[in-house]
């Protein structure tokens, strides 16, 4: 199953799963998913996920270092590792929960980093769109990437948009 943001909107398979608006990218997007009303924020500690007013999701990074984030999931721990460069190209991710991987963070569009999620093993749709946003979140830290106003990514330090 592929997860992707589609104009506005999660999809998983070409169906929507969550109604997200153009401010999905941002630093705390608010929107409707699964009946429910979630929130996402970035703290000190890490980011957040909050479902109706409640934290239940979380990614925290490893040491300074590492290649991988730490996520509390609906159904139990689970990693997030970085397969490719962290200076250079587009990010990809391994989600591995127990040991084996159940999904893969890739990059679609040519001109800005909007990750996708290829899912292969058990995953909740909250917890899918969640690292989406955790996937996004970590791009937009590299040192050649600016986040817009819009809350959209794009650029290279010292070029435009």
């Amino acid at each position: 199953m592929r997860y992707r943001w589609d104009e506005g909107a999660v999809t998983a398979d070409g169906e929507e799963v969550a109604r997200t608006g153009p401010g999905f990218w941002g630093l705390a997007p608010a929107f409707a998913l699964g009946g429910a009303e979630w929130s996402y924020r970035n703290e000190s500690e890490g980011l957040i996920g909050a479902r109706d007013g409640i934290d239940v999701l979380s990614a925290e990074r490893g040491r300074i270092w590492d290649a991988s984030w730490r996520l509390a999931g609906l159904r139990g721990p689970m990693s997030l590792t970085r397969t490719s460069s962290w200076l250079l190209g587009k990010l990809r991710f391994d989600l591995e929960r127990d040991g084996d991987r159940i999904a893969e963070v890739i990059p679609e569009g040519p001109w800005q980093y909007r990750p996708s999620l290829e899912v292969t093993g058990a995953l909740d749709p909250a917890e899918a769109v969640f690292v989406l946003w955790v996937a996004a979140r970590i791009d937009g830290r590299r040192p050649q990437r600016r986040i817009r106003p819009d809350g959209g990514m794009g650029g290279t330090a010292g070029g435009p948009a």
